[in-house]
């Protein structure tokens, strides 16, 4: 057989590894030995290439790596730049998949000497791998410039399909951000683009992003229909391994909807699927899955040593793999087995090893030392109380609560930093998204802008900068690791002048919904006595929820004047949005309050806002508060000291 013989196995493979992995790896195993028997250079470097790709898809990244690198150098010997590119392309899919983002990127960043030269398809595919990349990193804003870039890429070279792959990828960073109407509408057109291209598995994978969604979102009987629907399409294809991943997800839906004995069908038929594919992570986390239903003590499938040999077979795996993460996983369901038949040794032993993979995942090295060693001293003090009377198992019970103490303390602690973060993320989003307007209409109609209108963009974009500086100093201000502490600073300020500010920032928004702001008394001028960062925070959560939750085409009003209250002045939002129910009102302040009114544009909303709010105006010795109407809308206010009262 020729080189030609060797191109016909690849291309074959191409267009397979994606469903069949396995079946795909061997044909490029074939493709491999042909090329090694022809000693022709260029197919040995696209077997190997094609043969890492296979492996990430079956989870053996050491071997996907050591294939990638070797397929790389033979393309440099070859001058082969352009294989050369998709080589890089695929080497930091490795990385990305290993978790070493940083090195998947600094690959990439190698390929940006010869990108602008290459073939459409390249320069589509480094932007796709790179905007994967960033979101990996929760680097938002870099993801959606590299996925645009790919969108035109695609545009400008007819691909309706990377238009499509683009549009989807676009979809999934916004829903990564909370964003869950634009994700829905870049999905939406995506599946339009797939099922005019008669694409299958295009319009599969699409199918069960909107399905992930819609689980995100609490809606299941959704969810349960777009991957349904993907299912049916990856059967046609004859794609096992998206049939499997389809029959998982059903599964794991029908288990929240306590539907127990047909989510163990899909458990079960996915296993099959997965198995047929050879995909070994899938079959892990089924097993998983299964383990998981097993111990559950309320269900009919309750079976506390079904459950523990399923463990064995996912921990074999994962630590095949180097699966470290899903080896923590199965460690701590191994420990909540043992502790359920009450063979509390195992449980410790288990409960040491989830511990010290995720000191290992987190890569908190000293932390990791130390723990090691609290963790040596607390088995070696239980080893000796077990030597000493092993019937006592009480006291080892003990001993594994007080692995239990030390976990739930680190996890509090990281909670709360989690609730700083949260904080400053609730905060800057208005600020940023101020400076986004300003510099997207910088970028569009720069040549059509009058020095004067740059001039003021670039001053707003400079105020609105110098709030987000203002805003991370008052929130770093107390001790971080206690959210609730947070310094006042008491001074004159113009209340009429922040609530001005906090229409710059957020007038955009209310116009892209068509919504109009009144703001009453904008003339007077109102001093009051308060931090001047803190009420410019409050001014915007009040400001910015009322644009969230009201219609497009409504109105919502502000006002700045003399309270009721005798020596104090009073700032008010009011919208015609859907309004609080009263057993809601009651707690709309403490952060306790789920489920109620949707936000009309699907922006994110967590609820933080309000207790913020609350927190900072009694900080100023002022109140605040809340009225509404079923179906008219709500009224936000507070009550702060007016200066010299």
């Amino acid at each position: 057989m020729s080189s030609q013989g060797v191109h016909r196995l690849l291309k074959r493979a191409e267009l397979l590894h994606v469903w069949n992995a396995h079946d795909a790896l061997d044909m490029a195993l074939e493709a491999l030995e042909l090329s090694e028997a022809l000693s022709y250079r260029s197919g040995l470097a696209s077997s190997l290439a094609l043969c890492s790709k296979c492996h990430t898809l079956l989870g053996d990244s050491s071997r996907a790596l050591a294939e990638a690198e070797t397929a790389l150098k033979l393309f440099e010997s070859e001058d082969d730049v352009e294989s050369l590119l998709e080589c890089q392309c695929t080497l930091a899919g490795v990385y990305a998949l290993m978790g070493d983002f940083f090195q998947a990127l600094h690959i990439l960043e190698d390929t940006a000497h010869a990108e602008a030269s290459a073939k459409p398809s390249i320069r589509f595919r480094i932007q796709s791998t790179q905007g994967g990349v960033y979101q990996s990193l929760a680097e938002y804003a870099k993801a959606l410039t590299h996925f645009h870039e790919a969108l035109l890429i695609g545009t400008d070279a007819h691909d309706e399909r990377g238009r499509a792959a683009a549009l989807s990828s676009l979809g999934s960073v916004y829903f990564d951000l909370g964003e869950y109407a634009t994700s829905i509408s870049f999905y939406q057109q995506s599946m339009a683009i797939y099922q005019q291209e008669e694409d299958k598995g295009g319009e599969a994978w699409t199918l069960e992003r909107m399905g992930t969604l819609c689980t995100r979102m609490g809606g299941l009987e959704d969810a349960l229909a777009f991957h349904h629907r993907s299912m049916v399409l990856r059967r046609e294809s004859n794609n096992h391994r998206g049939v499997a991943g389809s029959l998982f997800y059903i599964g794991e839906i029908l288990n929240k909807q306590g539907l127990e004995d047909q989510a163990v069908v899909m458990f079960k038929e996915s296993l099959k699927f997965w198995e047929n594919a050879h995909d070994y992570v899938g079959m892990a986390e089924t097993y998983l899955a299964f383990a998981d239903l097993h111990l559950n003590e309320e269900s009919e499938q309750f079976n506390t040593m079904r459950a523990t040999e399923l463990l064995v077979k996912c921990l074999r795996i994962a630590q095949e793999l180097g699966l470290k993460r899903l080896e923590m996983r199965v460690h701590e369901t191994f420990t909540v087995a043992y502790k359920q038949i009450r063979l509390f040794e195992k449980a410790l032993s288990h409960k040491e090893k989830a511990i010290e993979l995720r000191e290992i995942i987190s890569g908190e090295d000293v932390s990791k030392q130390v723990q090691q060693l609290e963790i040596a001293l607390r088995r070696e003090r239980f080893e000796r109380e077990i030597e000493q009377d092993r019937k006592e198992s009480a006291e080892l019970a003990t001993a594994l609560q007080h692995l239990d103490d030390l976990n739930a303390h680190l996890q509090h602690v990281a909670q709360e930093k989690n609730e700083v973060f949260s904080i400053v993320y609730h905060d800057l989003k208005n600020p940023i998204a101020g400076i986004l307007v300003h510099t997207s209409t910088l970028e569009r109609y720069l040549e059509r802008m009058s020095m004067s209108e740059i001039r003021n963009s670039i001053t707003s974009i400079s105020k609105t900068a110098h709030r987000m500086k203002d805003i991370v100093t008052h929130l770093l201000q107390g001790n971080s690791s206690q959210p609730q502490s947070v310094v006042i600073e008491p001074m004159n300020v113009n209340l009429t002048n922040s609530v001005r500010d906090a229409l710059d920032d957020l007038s955009a928004r209310a116009y892209a919904k068509s919504q109009s702001i009144r703001f009453d008394g904008a003339e007077h001028e109102h001093m009051v006595v308060g931090d001047r960062v803190a009420l410019q925070r409050c001014v915007e959560n009040l400001v910015s929820n009322a644009i969230k939750y009201s219609p497009n085409n409504t109105t919502i009003t502000l006002s700045v004047r003399e309270s009721v209250r005798d020596g104090f002045v009073r700032f008010t939002v009011t919208d015609q949005g859907p309004g609080i129910a009263p057993d809601r009102l009651r707690n709309i302040f403490t952060g306790t309050v789920k489920g109620g009114s949707r936000t009309t544009g699907g922006e994110d909303s967590t609820g933080i806002g309000l207790v913020s709010v609350k927190r900072l105006i009694e900080k100023m010795h002022g109140t605040v508060h809340c009225t509404s109407e079923v179906g008219v809308g709500s009224s936000f206010y507070f009550d702060i000291p007016k200066n010299g009262a």
